[in-house]
């Protein structure tokens, strides 16, 4: 028999549609403790009678439950500008965090061609680089920060900037209209999840906007380890 209460209909589409793909953990909660948790985001302290609406509660599930974890947990905390700032690497076994468990997509080069490894450097000045390794398994090649130096010989596209804390936003100047916004958080306490460690230091970002994605659901997911400088 079909729910009667509004929130728990949205809950249990939410979950038929994006379930496992851009949305993880809400739907196993108890309905009476979910709806608690996300109406006090949703609704100010103090205040009865307000109306919320669906497309509300649906953007706000997709925002504290994103695919692999909720990023709200006492071990993170919201990145700024200094933590992100360096060369990092999103390692071969963190790789099967990119995506939510029933996505269709293991790969942003095609599911034939799985992401061995990718090097990301935030520079100063906002200077922003990256390179994968993708296909046939071979030996990462960025063990230090000098091994990415290579790519800052080609000319410059792409610049990052932290808004505001947790908050980075990518541009890019080879692409039209190019739209990439990140919840970026620094681990603070370790932790373990589908055991991958998470250390102190380390970055977890969150894909919320890009182009022809408005509804802040997390379509990707990164975990970053910073490289020694040599």
């Amino acid at each position: 028999m079909a729910p009667t209460d509004p929130f728990a209909q949205i809950v249990l589409e939410m979950n038929r549609l994006n379930g496992a793909d851009t949305l993880c953990t809400a739907p196993s909660w108890p309905m009476d403790t979910l709806k608690s948790y996300v109406m006090k985001t949703l609704v100010p302290q103090g205040q009865t009678n307000v109306q919320v609406s669906g497309e509300q509660v649906a953007k706000r599930l997709w925002q504290l439950f994103p695919c692999p974890f909720s990023p709200f947990r006492p071990e993170l905390r919201l990145a700024t500008a200094a933590d992100v700032e360096g060369v990092w690497l999103y390692p071969e076994a963190s790789q099967k965090l990119r995506y939510g468990p029933n996505s269709k997509v293991t790969s942003p080069f095609g599911n034939l061609n799985p992401v061995r490894c990718d090097a990301l450097g935030l520079y100063p000045e906002g200077e922003h680089r990256q390179m994968f390794v993708a296909g046939k398994p071979v030996p990462c090649p960025f063990r230090t920060a000098a091994d990415m130096d290579i790519s800052r010989r080609n000319p410059r596209v792409a610049s990052w900037a932290i808004q505001s804390p947790g908050s980075l936003k990518v541009t890019r100047t080879d692409v039209p209209d190019h739209i990439e916004e990140w919840d970026m958080l620094v681990v603070q306490k370790a932790f373990t999840y589908a055991s991958v460690e998470f250390e102190p230091g380390d970055l977890v970002g969150y894909l919320r906007r890009e182009k022809g994605n408005e509804t802040g659901a997390s379509r990707q997911f990164r975990h970053l380890k910073r490289l020694p400088a040599q």
